[in-house]
């Protein structure tokens, strides 16, 4: 199992579908899904607190000039950097989350994941070559039934 495994990685490596560094990618789920559900719980903490900044910014518009206090603005600008933040770490997650989605489609995590490539890619190459026997019949029966000088198709061409 071990040297067809072996055998499978070199011939990946050789043929360049997959470098070397890909196939040395391991992925631990569990902490894809805690960054995923800290991103979601900050998504949920961002969209609140920015509704809750424009509540604020809203209310500080409609209340009179002399009755608005510092403690109101405070409060706003402590949001507003509590916000920032928030929307800082929420990006970091965002990458992490892509970073590691792209490790994860780039590396195989087993050896069934690398047999169903396999046999996806074969599968795939044997239609490709039937469709380019196909093709390639084809425009012989139309090259068999074209009855043109070359002289004739060359002018064709040019007419074009």
């Amino acid at each position: 199992m071990k040297r067809t495994l072996f055998l499978i990685t070199l011939i990946l490596v050789w043929t360049g579908f997959v470098s070397a560094g890909e196939l040395k990618v391991q992925i631990p789920v569990e902490d894809y899904t805690k960054i995923e559900s800290r991103l979601k719980a900050l998504e949920n903490e961002n969209s609140r607190l920015k509704q809750e900044v424009r509540s604020l910014e809203n209310s500080a518009g409609t209340i009179p000039a002399p009755a608005q206090t510092t403690d109101n603005s405070q409060a706003n600008d402590e949001l507003r950097s509590r916000l920032s933040a928030l929307e800082k770490e929420n990006d970091q997650l965002r990458q992490e989350v892509r970073s590691l989605q792209t490790a994860e489609a780039a590396a195989p995590t087993s050896d069934s994941d690398i047999e169903a490539r396999l046999a996806a890619l074969e599968s795939e190459n044997i239609s490709l070559n039937q469709k380019i026997k196909s093709y390639k019949d084809s425009g012989v029966r139309v090259l068999d039934n074209d009855r043109r000088t070359a002289r004739q198709v060359f002018r064709d061409m040019r007419s074009k």
